[in-house]
């Protein structure tokens, strides 16, 4: 068992010539923001598994990030100030996301890396005209108007055809049905997809099947790759496991496993991995003092996956909740819209092999109209008034809506029941007449008749009006 990410080296990014609105003293940098916010996420996710033994993790902290910093753009007061908390955003965090953009879409000949977003409104929700202008400069999103209220299937279908093209058809997929409905106003969406080359490749005739001990006990066969070549190493004692950097081609972009020292060392790594311990040791490994290039002998095994995850209680769990309740605050998007979000989904696909790393994700903020609900599942009172006049014309009280009262259309006929026989107890149940069954019309004795639907109420009042339990 072991913990990997994918490094993104970048020269620091500042606030450059930022609206002042956007910036103050707060000058921390936008990667360690994600990167605090990904710990906490991954706790979380981490907390929900079926099987923690087993079941695997893997996300996209930046796309997530990335969603949800377009949606805080639009939010203000508490809503904003708990997103803000959640998700570790600096003050200056909307020009340094279009810094990181920037600096994320630059064409590369080494490897394929794209990151774009884009917002999906109903063609009758009106955006800000400011938020509209702002999430365009600073996250350079297109805005493509779709009728979510008359054809939320259409949209739907859009939306994935969108997210499948940014995603080189690995996540066709993102929205399900009911994901988007008719109350639906806005999905904002992010895509981001990588496509890099080893810089120090794994020949595919050294890899053979071998064991993975997913716990000291549980063993299982899979395809282990092999390289010795020179890589970046660190033994850190407060993880008490082995770092390793990977690095693709043009080396913007590495991986780093996270090995634990024990065969069944994964859960206390990640009970101690934390910001501050998990940076200290990135800079061991990859800002030494003295340079720590070293030949290592490798063995990683192949692997592919696909995970999709709905947000929203981990985001809740983590202190983000006025933003999915109707009082949530979202005046800079929509003025006094009445909007909240509904649902973040996210879902990522990673696959590693001798060539390197295909990996994309994508994740969408649906927000939905406020709407009121009305649900009379218990009791309650009623009027039936004369409008003009306001008279009360019948008033009642609702306890049990399937009770008629004391009558009810009858299934009891006018034919004689049969007339006791040997002393033998009637099958009439006190009742003169026979039943005709509600759904045949055959004739049937009152027993025979509480027989066939025992479980239902029986309505006749020879019988008693509950007489089947």
């Amino acid at each position: 068992m072991f913990w990997l990410l994918l490094y993104l080296s970048l020269k620091s990014i500042d606030c450059g010539t930022a609206p002042p609105q956007f910036c103050s003293s707060d000058t921390r940098p936008l990667g360690d923001a994600i990167n605090e916010f990904a710990l906490n996420l991954y706790q979380q996710m981490l907390s929900d598994l079926t099987d923690p033994v087993n079941d695997n993790i893997f996300f996209s902290p930046f796309s997530i990030s990335t969603a949800l910093a377009m949606t805080y753009l639009g939010t203000a007061g508490n809503t904003a100030t708990e997103m803000k908390d959640v998700l570790k955003y600096p003050a200056c965090v909307h020009p340094l996301f279009k810094a990181l953009l920037t600096a994320l879409n630059v064409p590369n000949n080494d490897y394929t890396l794209n990151a774009a977003n884009n917002l999906f409104p109903d063609d009758g929700f009106m955006i800000e005209q400011e938020y509209r202008n702002n999430v365009i400069q600073f996250y350079f999103a297109t805005l493509k108007e779709l009728d979510f209220e008359n054809n939320s299937t259409v949209a739907r279908e859009y939306i994935n055809e969108w997210v499948s093209n940014h995603t080189e058809e690995k996540i066709p997929e993102l929205l399900q049905e009911g994901d988007v409905t008719a109350l639906t106003v806005l999905f904002l969406v992010n895509a981001i997809y990588f496509k890099g080359d080893w810089l120090n490749k794994f020949n595919p005739d050294l890899t053979e099947p071998a064991t993975f001990h997913v716990s000291p006990s549980n063993q299982i066969q899979v395809e282990m790759m092999y390289n010795q070549s020179t890589y970046r190493y660190y033994e850190d004692n407060t993880l008490n496991a082995q770092l390793l950097e990977l690095p693709y081609a043009g080396e913007d972009i590495s991986m780093i496993v996270i090995l634990p020292n024990d065969l069944d060392g994964l859960s206390s790594l990640e009970a101690t991995l934390n910001p501050i311990n998990l940076k200290a040791a990135l800079n061991e490994l990859l800002y030494p003092r003295s340079s720590t290039h070293t030949s290592v002998q490798v063995w990683l095994p192949k692997f592919e996956m696909k995970l999709r995850y709905k947000l929203k209680e981990y985001l809740q769990a983590l202190g983000m909740v006025d933003a999915f309740n109707f009082g949530a605050d979202f005046s800079p998007l929509c003025g006094s819209c009445g909007v909240f979000i509904s649902a973040v989904i996210h879902e990522a696909f990673v696959k590693v092999n001798e060539e390197g790393t295909e990996a994309t994700a994508s994740t969408g903020v649906v927000i939905n109209r406020g709407i009121k609900l009305f649900k009379a599942n218990h009791p309650f009172i009623f009027l039936i008034r004369h409008k003009k006049s306001g008279t009360i014309l019948f008033m009642g009280r609702v306890t049990t809506p399937n009770d008629s009262g004391t009558s009810n259309q009858s299934c009891l006929t006018k034919i004689p029941c049969p007339k006791k026989r040997k002393g033998k107890l009637s099958r009439c149940c006190g009742c003169k007449y026979m039943f005709a069954d509600p759904k045949t019309k055959r004739i049937m004795t009152p027993k025979a008749m509480m027989r066939k639907y025992k479980g239902r109420k029986c309505l006749e009042g020879c019988i008693h009006r509950k007489c089947i339990p």
